[in-house]
């Protein structure tokens, strides 16, 4: 008997995240008035540097057991590394909706807020938006 190679599927090319939501891989694009119905306020803005951002600490009487998006900031924790704050590498379009623009956000490992939002990252359209985030990615 031969012995099967496990495959690698990062190495075939294919998304390693293929089974979170396409909102939340960057392929469609998140509707503030949703997150604004949501409780707590799922975003919080912030405004974007070129610095690479290092896992920033949520507070040390939290964990991620607290907050509504308890279960949501567990697998981001996880996707991090291990880390709380921005995931590396998970930028989303978030369409505002009054203004109809869009703006680029990233997920956070943070039960209570877990995307943030760019403030120095809005476009006029959602092409222009994917297309920043796109190039974030790289």
């Amino acid at each position: 008997m031969s012995k099967i190679e496990p495959i690698d599927s990062v190495a075939r090319g294919k998304d390693p995240y293929w089974w979170l939501h396409p909102a939340y891989r960057g392929e469609q694009s998140l509707d503030m008035a949703t997150l604004d119905a949501m409780p707590q306020g799922i975003y919080k803005w912030v405004s974007y540097s070129d610095e690479v951002p290092v896992g920033d600490e949520i507070g040390s009487n939290k964990d991620l057991t607290d907050g509504y998006f308890a279960d949501f900031a567990q697998l981001l924790y996880k996707m991090n590394g291990f880390r709380f704050g921005p995931v590396e590498n998970s930028y989303v379009i978030v369409c505002l909706e009054p203004l109809k623009r869009w703006a680029v956000g990233q997920l956070r490992a943070d039960p209570v807020t877990p995307v943030q939002v760019f403030n120095n990252l809005i476009f006029d359209s959602e092409s222009s938006a994917r297309a920043k985030a796109e190039a974030l990615r790289s």
